[in-house]
């Protein structure tokens, strides 16, 4: 009976020292469980007074904090593993929470990478379900996508290939060295070095190119047709001495005011062309007949 009442005994006080092992004990022995470390609470909490790292519960979070007291710094906090899941949100450097986005970032962000089909910086891949449709987003107020304070760059599947649009009115800039070299404007006229363009592909400097197509309608192929007036030498003459200039073709003073259009000019400078070449037909049909009258006159 003795001999019973010892066993038990010991066996009580075993299950004590068990139940009584502190979480160091615990580690010390490399003892492992089945079962979750649940913490529900922040006693003794004090962020100060600790050196390494601190997992617990306070104030309706989870936290996990890496520290050092003796410099007052927070430590680096490495997470291992062959991939890392969140099933919510994640907010980095104390973003403020939008309440839709997955990835909030308060800062700015690097993007590296060392894969060997990278020849320079790193792959920045998303995709979207959304009939294989992707959208990167750019918002400077908020990210509520209102007004006109962002754009977004929109890759749709197959082959429609990629667009980059801008909200509502806003132009599309493209700078150098800070300075703005090109702007798209809500119409879609280009300026290059001009930031209010006023045509479709406006340029304030010097266009080289091997050859420049303009397409023209209105060719002044009627000049020769039967029925047009020929202005005589002397109608051009008189309207040269009143205006200085040829008719049909602009002055001096309306292509300083209005530029120079290319196609236009060159129909008003080939209808002169053709003018003059029917006065030169005209004139040498003269001279024919001149020197058949002057060889007649010559052989009575």
């Amino acid at each position: 009976m003795k001999r019973t009442l010892l066993i038990n005994i010991l066996i009580i006080l075993s299950i004590s020292v068990v139940n009584g092992q502190d979480l160091q004990t615990v580690t010390t022995y490399g003892n492992t469980t089945n079962n979750a470390l649940f913490i529900n609470g922040a006693e003794k909490y004090n962020i100060g007074n600790y050196n390494g790292l601190m997992l617990y519960f306070y104030n309706g979070a989870g936290y996990v904090d890496a520290f050092n007291p003796s410099s007052a710094n927070f430590l680096p906090l490495l997470l291992r593993g062959s991939s890392i899941q969140t099933n919510n949100k994640l907010l980095i450097n104390n973003a403020t929470d939008d309440g839709s986005a997955a990835l909030q970032v308060n800062g700015n962000t690097t993007f590296t990478a060392t894969l060997a089909n990278i020849k320079r910086g790193a792959k920045f891949m998303f995709d979207d379900a959304d009939n294989g449709r992707s959208v990167l987003v750019m918002d400077a107020n908020g990210g509520d996508f209102v007004g006109s304070d962002y754009f977004y760059i929109e890759h749709n599947g197959g082959q429609k290939g990629a667009r980059l649009t801008t909200a509502n009115n806003a132009p599309i800039k493209f700078a150098t060295a800070e300075t703005e070299r090109m702007v798209i404007d809500e119409n879609g006229r280009v300026g290059i070095g001009i930031s209010n363009p006023q045509s479709e592909l406006a340029v304030a400097g010097t266009i080289t190119s091997k050859r420049v197509k303009v397409t023209a309608s209105g060719w002044p192929d009627y000049v020769f047709h039967k029925d047009y007036k020929l202005p005589s030498l002397l109608e051009t003459e008189a309207y040269i001495a009143i205006n200085s200039h040829l008719p049909g073709i602009p002055a001096a003073k309306e292509i300083e005011r209005d530029g120079l259009d290319i196609a236009e000019i060159n129909k008003q400078l080939l209808q002169k062309i053709e003018e003059l070449t029917l006065h030169l037909i005209n004139q040498q049909k003269e001279i024919e007949e001149l020197k058949d009258w002057k060889k007649k006159l010559e052989t009575k």
